[in-house]
């Protein structure tokens, strides 16, 4: 499996557009597998950007999203930014896949301060 920067955004704003107050939130999207989206979420929840329930079982790996952490909340309002978000991943080209989420979201949020000035 590969961390999949696109993937953790989709990943991030279906939970904020769908997750509502005491839910259990299970991601499907389109174009991607369970095992993908498992994977990604599982990486948010242990990078602190979500808090997940782990129920996975002999059929495979799935997480619950419970709620987005104020970390996540403040990695959602980067991502939106659809410049800063191409420049980032763009500065990083063919290394992307090489680099932490940590580093990555410190450079988004670098981009995202050049546009307000």
């Amino acid at each position: 499996m590969i961390r999949d920067f696109e993937l953790i955004k989709k990943i991030l704003l279906y939970a904020e557009k769908n997750l509502k107050a005491a839910d259990i939130l299970q991601v499907k999207l389109d174009g991607y597998s369970n095992d993908e989206i498992a994977y990604n979420t599982k990486l948010l929840y242990e990078a602190g950007f979500l808090e997940c329930m782990d129920v996975s079982d002999s059929s495979g790996p799935e997480f619950l999203i419970k709620s987005i952490t104020w970390v996540g909340h403040d990695f959602i309002d980067n991502c939106i930014n659809d410049t800063a978000w191409k420049k980032t991943k763009l500065s990083f080209g063919e290394k992307l896949q090489n680099i932490s989420i940590s580093v990555f979201s410190g450079v988004l949020t670098e981009f995202c301060k050049k546009q307000i000035g």
